[in-house]
């Protein structure tokens, strides 16, 4: 459903089900508006799930999930293994038998699927830019302009030429002059953009690099 080309969610939903609900909605929004939340009330079919990965406003309608038993859910982030540093940092895997889908194994099912062309996320993607103006792209996501996916691409490497490219940091062993300081952002993810980054900036923080 792309709603970019004025398709209604609830409709949408209404015609896959043929007028039953679905079974479950995923929210991955980044929003304060509770209107996510309610539409997925209204797509579920009685007794359905909804399940909430990103970040949304929750005032939820009682009416809404008491006449349909819904049941709702938090989810972790990307799933079993998200925060745990011994699976995150020390590669330490859950069994499979036991936890059959993990962090891991929920992106690799994905990239499966975009890989066999069953999963397409061309329509998602409003912006495009090269790795170079990975700057302007940050300022897209804390800016009011409205975007959803903001594809980097990476230079293809020439051939015979090496895929990495290989880049040496000299640490200057000079005492630092006092000053205001400035913070530099590594990483850009979801979290980082919607949350930390405006909080930085909010607080008045110089925000040299991302």
């Amino acid at each position: 459903v792309n709603l970019g080309k004025g398709v209604d969610v609830l409709d949408a939903a209404a015609a896959f089900s043929r007028g039953q609900g679905v079974d479950a909605v995923i929210i991955t929004a980044a929003t304060d508006s509770n209107e996510p939340v309610r539409q997925a009330a209204h797509m579920c079919r009685k007794r359905g799930r909804i399940v909430l990965v990103g970040v949304v406003g929750l005032n939820l309608s009682r009416e809404d999930f008491y006449q349909k038993e819904l049941t709702f859910q938090v989810s972790c982030s990307y799933g079993p293994g998200r925060y745990d540093s011994n699976y995150e940092e020390g590669g330490q895997d859950y069994p499979i038998g036991f936890v059959r889908w993990t962090e891991q194994r929920n992106f690799e099912a994905v990239l499966d699927l975009m890989a066999a062309g069953m999963l397409d996320v061309k329509p998602l993607i409003t912006h495009r830019f090269e790795v170079a103006q990975a700057a302007e792209a940050m300022n897209l996501l804390t800016s009011s302009d409205p975007s959803m996916g903001i594809l980097i691409s990476y230079p293809r490497p020439a051939e015979g030429e090496e895929p990495v490219l290989k880049r040496v940091i000299t640490l200057d062993a000079a005492r630092p002059k006092a000053s205001k300081g400035s913070v530099a952002v590594l990483g850009a993810g979801n979290y980082a953009s919607r949350v930390l980054i405006p909080a930085f900036k909010a607080a008045g923080a110089d925000l040299a690099t991302v």
